[in-house]
This record gives C-alpha cells, structure tokens and sequence, in this order.
C-alpha cells in the first residue's frame, strides 16, 4: 500500500501494522525468516528448528489457539529459553497485548535483557519497526524504551522482572513468559498465572520454562498437570520409539561405557579420555549401539518425537520434556556428560558432597532431583521372598503365625489427616518380618479406636503398640494412657547415659555401671500438666493417680544408622514382603543420610527426607518412621542387643555390630 503524502511515513507505518493480519505460517518458520541467533547462541545465524527438534512441538503448542498454557523442561544449554525468547518476538508482531517475562529476580531479568533479548529483539526488523525510538516525526519517544520495560508504538507494554508480589499483582497480562521457575519461591507460580487468567481469559498464552527443582514441587507438579509429553528417540535399526536415558551397568539400554582395566586402572581411579573412547549408546529393544558423534544423535533426532499425552491431562496445558542427551550442538558429546557424571558420583562417595550429582541430573537429564532415587542406590532395600496377600488378596498373617515368632508391634505416625502404620512380627533372635502396612493417606488408620482394632486383629498386645508423640502430644499422652500404649519420640542429641547392673567376674558382686544408648530409659509423661488435673507434682514428684503415658525417646541419627543397615540386608534378617507396595518402597528410601565438615575437621552427620539445607520439599517418611520405633522397641525387649554399641557416626560400624550378634 502506497502512502498518500501528505501522511507522514511513521503514521502511515503505523496504521499498516495495526491493520496487518497474524501470520499464518508456522512460527519456527516466521522465526527462521525474521530472526538472527548471535553470540549468546550455540548456533549463530538464522534460527533453525533442524538444530533443535525437540523444540518444534512446544513452539506450534504456543502459537494454537486451542492452547493456553506450555510449559518445557529441559537441560541448560539446550535451546529452552531461546525459544521462549523467539516466542516472546514472534507474539509482539502477530498477537499484541500486555505481555511480561518473569523470571528469578529483577537483577537477572535485568542481565537477561542486557545480554540475551535485545540482541534478539534489535536483530528482528518486524520488532524493530515496532519501538518506540524507530524512525523519525512526532512517533519517537525515547522514554517508553527502557532496559527492562517498553511500550511498543501500538500501546503494548512489555516489562521484563523478577517474581516477587508486588511485581507480579500489577496488571492482568495476555502473553506471559515464565523463566527459571525451580528458583521461584513457594506459590509465586499461581500468583503469577492468576494475572492472565481474568480479564484475558478466553486468549491468555503462558509460556514456562525451567530446569527441573525438587520432586513435588510447584514446578514439578505444574508440568504434571499438563500433558506430560517426553521426548522419544526412534531407533534408526529397528524403528521402536525410546526416551533418551542415563543408563544401568548390566542393563539393556541407554547411555553405556566400559569399566575395565583400560577405563580404571587397578579399580581405581577413571581414565577420563579412555572412557569416553567406549561411550555410546544402546537401543534397549534391539543390539543396534550408536557411537557417540554428531551424525548419530542426528540419525536418532531425525525421526524423534512426542509421542502421545498424559491421561486425564488438561488439554489446554501441553507440557514438554527432553534431556540433555538429545542436544546435538558442535563440539557436544555424550563422552563430556559421563566424565561430568562419574565426578559427581565421586565427590558423593569422598565427601559427602551431593549438590555435582543433583545438577547433574536436574541441568543436564531434566529430572526432579529425589534423593532416595537419585543417591539411595547403594542402600538398597532387599526384597524378601514372600508375600503377606494370599490369591484373593487376604492378609495371610491374621489368622496365622510366622515361624518361630515371639512377639508382635504395631508403630503409627500420628499425621493431621490420619495414622500410618506398620505391623511386623520378631523372633528372639532378633529376625523380624513385615506382616501389614498402610502409609498413604488412602489405607492408613484413620482413628485411635482404629488403631486399637487393628492391634487386636493381628493379636498385637497393648503395650506393644507404639505411636509417635511429637505431634499434639497431649492428646496422644491421654490416648496412650488409657489405652496402655507405649509413646515414642525422636530426637537430636548426645546418646544418653543407662545405668547397669553387672557381676564383677573376680568378686563376684554386682557392681553399677554407667553405658550409652541411643534410647532413654521411660519418661512418665502427664497428659494433663499444668491444668488442674496434673497428676505429676513437679516438686515433690508425686503421682496422684495411675494415669501416666510411658514414653522412650530415641535419637535420630543412630537409630536410622541401625535401620540403614538392617534395610541393606546385610544385617539380621529383616523381612519385606514382595507384595508390599511403591509407597512403602518410596517412604523407607525417602532420608538420605548428610555430613559437613567444619573448619576445625569436626565431622557432623545426619538423615533428612530433604535437601541437606532442609529448604526443600519433603518427601513423605512415615514407613521410615514407624520402621524406626519398632526397632527401638525390639531393643527395649533385648531382640537386638545393643550392650556393646558405641556411638560411632559410621553405618558400617553399626552393620558390623549386629552381624556380631
């Protein structure tokens, strides 16, 4: 369209660009033509979705209008945020409206504007033409153009920012760019949502990117929620579809390395440029093994794709997943990740220092870090060779015995939304098995006259049912007392001190001596302590009547040190059945066990069912705390005899104390 002259030339470009319809053609095409990569990109030039399939469908599910939500996990270093960035330009010119990026804090979004966007934004003209400082006349305003914040020729504000309230409850916003959420704190992803979801409601886009955070957290869940798609290899031999994966030593499938002789001289120490010579990768359906080079990761990337979605999924959320092992940059190989891999794996086991391993497996194979199933690996949980179900899924040990067995204990973890239990059955050797269990919030007790049924049902004797008393203790205390159960509680300090009678070999007397173990001796607690019924007074330490709970308080690090040895199998027999569950299975696993070193070389260890700051999301841990009480308890009842323990840090020592037994 010719302009008429007496129009000015900014008005009548303006006019055109309001006017201009959407372009239809597919957006990695728009941003091929439109777009020039520069430094900041692996790749420089012309953007080219060949580099990056993986990037393909996320950036078609951003331009569909039947779609409202993306949301892409993947490596750093993997084209993620470039994408987003080629989003971000390609919605300024062809759907306009309030539009924010968010990311970590303002500070990053400002160094993310300096390096990474306007190089970008400056190197796409459809972009350009569109600022507030293009060209010349009564149109240029240097002030709507500023590092973080511009206001585009058509009214449309853009503002790059960090995700703190204030920022994040201005405005509602049409298209919005959500960047690094694992740094974002608790709930600001919600916030952040609500501000598209109102008054644009029927054609909000949001667009979220990150590396993986923690397993279960909101970024973690959100990409649950949507679609759940993981990127697929198709394996050039046989054609079967297979998501790119870190591979099992003696397991079929994934990447694969040698270890002999060659690769670790005298079991020792790697050779780095020795293993990356055997590093490739093997299909898990057939013998095809792809070496590890550019043209390999292209013939797999070629066919790849997304295959099929999440049941029950939000089908207006689409949510995307691949790894680093699908990237196929220059200069990029598998052998760099399996030197990075095997470093991390060694700092774990010489240090203690676990933060290599979880960025290797969250910035570079895009998993939620969970420790129990990213460390937990060398303490294993032996499965034993029975089942507690018959065939029509009856719990064989109601009404029978296991051979040879004494005794009986039922432990529940008092919860807000019910109690987890574990039953389990000893012998006087100290040989237990796992006879009944309910830890989700699906088939747990959900009452204490429960408890008390449930007890009676497998012939569990009252003072053998045990029950943790850290939370709502009082309540317990009443419970307990009445009941005539016995309270248990952990906790972290200094073993205590027990004092024992023992036969002097050459007198013959009985002399008292003073021993540590990692439980007290009972603790009468009163349920009602300072009210007017307190039974106990504190002074002259009377008791007014028989109504006192029995409790025993056990410490946290020693008495898991002794149940990681009884899990690994190494130890007296400690039974689980086959049939026991994935939840039980995850919630003994769920602590991991952390140490520090201080600047004096003190030593400092402890278990944590989170990260070793304790900052990040729990992961449920019942099994694990009933398991311990009823180990406590075996003590107590000297199935397990600790007269010769020490108070040693080490789980080795601990192993080696009850193989002695």
């Amino acid at each position: 369209m010719r302009s008429h002259p007496l129009v000015l030339p900014w008005l009548h470009e303006a006019f055109i660009e309001a006017v201009a319809r959407p372009s239809e053609q597919p957006i990695y095409e728009w941003l091929k033509d439109n777009i020039s990569l520069d430094a900041t990109s692996p790749i420089q030039g012309p953007y080219d979705i060949s580099n990056s399939p993986q990037l393909r469908d996320p950036l078609l599910a951003f331009q569909s209008e039947l779609v409202r939500m993306v949301t892409t996990v993947g490596p750093n270093q993997g084209g993620r945020t470039k994408a987003m960035e080629g989003g971000s330009l390609w919605a300024i010119v062809n759907r306009p409206g309030p539009m924010q990026w968010n990311t970590y804090k303002d500070d990053s979004a400002g160094d993310f504007a300096e390096e990474r966007w306007w190089p970008a934004a400056k190197s796409c003209a459809a972009v350009v033409r569109m600022l507030p400082t293009h060209g010349t006349g009564l149109g240029r305003d240097r002030h709507k153009e500023k590092k973080r914040k511009v206001i585009f020729n058509n009214g449309m504000p853009f503002k790059m920012q960090g995700c703190s309230d204030s920022n994040l409850e201005e405005k509602s916003i049409m298209t919005q760019f959500n960047d690094e959420c694992w740094q974002w704190p608790v709930g600001q992803l919600e916030i952040a949502h609500i501000r598209c979801n109102v008054a644009y409601a029927w054609c909000y886009k949001i667009w979220n990117g990150s590396i993986p955070g923690v397993d279960g957290d909101d970024f973690d869940m959100l990409f649950r929620s949507g679609t759940h798609r993981e990127w697929n290899w198709r394996c050039p031999e046989c054609g079967r579809l297979q998501q790119p994966k870190w591979g099992k030593r003696l397991e079929r499938g994934g990447i694969q390395w040698e270890q002999d002789s060659t690769t670790r001289p005298k079991g020792r120490e790697w050779d780095y440029d020795e293993v990356k010579k055997t590093v490739r990768y093997v299909c898990e359906h057939c013998p095809a093994e792809h070496l590890d080079n550019s043209r390999s990761r292209q013939a797999l990337n070629e066919h790849a794709c997304y295959p099929g979605f999440k049941l029950n999924a939000l089908e207006w959320h689409e949510s995307f997943r691949f790894n680093i092992l699908s990237v196929n940059w220059p200069g990029i190989t598998w052998g760099q990740w399996v030197e990075e891999f095997l470093k991390a794996v060694q700092q774990w086991r010489r240090y203690s220092n676990i933060e290599p391993l979880r960025k290797f497996w969250t910035r570079r194979m895009s998993e939620s870090w969970d420790e129990s199933k990213h460390v937990l690996d060398q303490s294993k949980t032996v499965i034993a060779d029975y089942n507690i179900a018959d065939k029509e899924g009856i719990n064989i040990y109601v009404k029978s015995q296991w051979e040879d067995e004494s005794i009986r204990f039922i432990a529940n973890d008092k919860q807000e939304w019910g109690y987890p239990y574990v039953i389990r059955a000893c012998k006087p050797t100290g040989e237990s098995r796992l006879i009944d269990r309910g830890v989700g919030e699906g088939d747990c007790l959900n009452s204490y006259d429960e408890i008390e049924a449930k007890a009676k049902e497998f012939g569990v004797a009252p003072q053998c049912v045990i029950i943790d008393s850290a939370f709502e203790p009082r309540e317990v205390y009443a419970q307990a007392a009445v009941r005539g159960w016995t309270c248990m509680r952990g906790v972290d300090r200094e073993p205590f001190k027990h004092i024992k009678e023992v036969r002097n070999p050459v007198t013959l007397l009985l002399e008292r001596i003073s021993i540590e173990l990692p439980y007290s001796a009972v603790n009468y607690c009163d349920a009602f302590t300072g009210t007017a019924q307190q039974q106990i007074n504190r002074r002259l330490g009377v008791r007014r009547a028989p109504k006192l709970a029995l409790r025993y308080d056990w410490i946290n690090l020693h008495i898991k040190n002794l149940l990681s040895a009884f899990k690994e199998g190494s130890a007296l027999y400690w039974g689980i059945p086959g049939d026991v569950g994935a939840e039980y299975i995850k919630q003994v696993n769920s602590e991991t066990r952390h140490s520090i070193i201080n600047a004096k070389g003190k030593r400092t260890d402890w278990w944590s069912n989170t990260n070793a700051e304790g900052t990040g999301t729990k992961r449920p841990n019942h099994a694990w705390d009933c398991e311990c009480m009823i180990l406590v308890a075996m003590c107590l009842q000297q199935l397990i005899n600790l007269s010769d323990w020490q108070p040693d840090e080490s789980i080795a020592n601990d192993r080696k104390l009850l193989l002695s037994k």
